[in-house]
């Protein structure tokens, strides 16, 4: 009786703390190759010619927010020095924070899986 009631609590922490976990990173790894393939070959320049016309790049980014359903949430779109434009995309399924910072540099375009608390952060903080 002791070990069915040691089994049943076992599961339902493994349920409780991975499930979350889980949905979490599958929307972020969606995330990751959804932002590559709408922004690949795209730089800073681009970035600057594209992004606050309406219906371009906002809503490009709009719909894949509108994709990847509720959890997801845009932070607002800053330059945090002349290098380098993000966006971030965060889910918080209760204790499970991920995110995907889209970065537009120079040089070209990344989408970087994160978690913990750089996904909470202003963007302005994050190095």
């Amino acid at each position: 009786r002791i070990a069915r009631v040691g089994l049943s609590v076992a599961v339902g922490a493994a349920v409780l703390f991975g499930a979350p976990a889980w949905a979490a990173s599958v929307q972020q790894a969606t995330a990751v190759e959804r932002l590559e393939e709408a922004f690949a070959g795209t730089t800073l320049a681009d970035f600057d010619a594209n992004w606050g016309d309406g219906d371009g790049w906002d809503a490009t980014l709009n719909d894949l927010q509108a994709e990847w359903g509720g959890p997801a949430r845009t932070t607002v779109i800053v330059h945090a020095t002349d290098e380098v434009a993000r966006a971030r995309f965060t889910w918080n399924i209760y204790f499970a924070v991920r995110c995907v910072f889209a970065e537009w540099t120079p040089d070209g375009f990344a989408a970087v899986p994160r978690s913990g608390a750089v996904c909470t952060v202003p963007l302005d903080a994050v190095p």
